[in-house]
């Protein structure tokens, strides 16, 4: 009888883990490929460089979004440093009080995304669908006269 249910159990597990297995292809990544990287060799960079103060937040729908913004500091902030525009990158006050203000804003592009993904789970993924993310970022740079450029 302990050989029967173990015989079944073994069998269920099985079962589940294959159809775990399978929905794992119903969710796939895409990355746009037609936004161009521009290699930091060919941005234009002044004779004198200057120090900069950072100030970076990830927003969602326009509204600051803590975790988002820990997670990315550090990446935006070496991002920034190789570039090689700037002498110095600081997360503090710098001589000559230039800012450097980058928000980068997580939009959506349609209204449905809730209701397409709940089709597509309520299906088990026989109703694909696909949901993208807008982002829209605003770099502002005050030099040291306080002017935006």
């Amino acid at each position: 009888m302990n050989n029967k249910f173990q015989y079944f159990q073994f069998i269920k597990l099985t079962i589940a883990s294959i159809f775990l297995l399978m929905l794992t292809g119903c969710a796939t990544m895409y990355v746009d490929g037609t936004t161009k990287e521009i290699k930091a060799s060919e941005y234009k960079v002044q004779q004198e460089k200057q120090a900069v103060m950072l100030v970076f937040e990830f927003q969602t729908k326009g509204v600051a979004n803590a975790q988002a913004t820990k997670y990315l500091k550090d990446k935006i902030v070496d991002q920034v440093k190789n570039s090689g525009i700037f002498s110095e990158v600081s997360l503090n006050p710098v001589a000559g009080n230039r800012v450097l203000s980058i928000t980068l804003n997580n939009v959506p592009l349609s209204d449905d995304a809730f209701s397409k993904g709940f089709v597509t789970g309520l299906t088990f993924g026989l109703a694909g669908s696909s949901v993208s993310d807008g982002y829209v970022c605003t770099a502002r740079y005050l030099g040291g006269d306080q002017q935006q450029l």
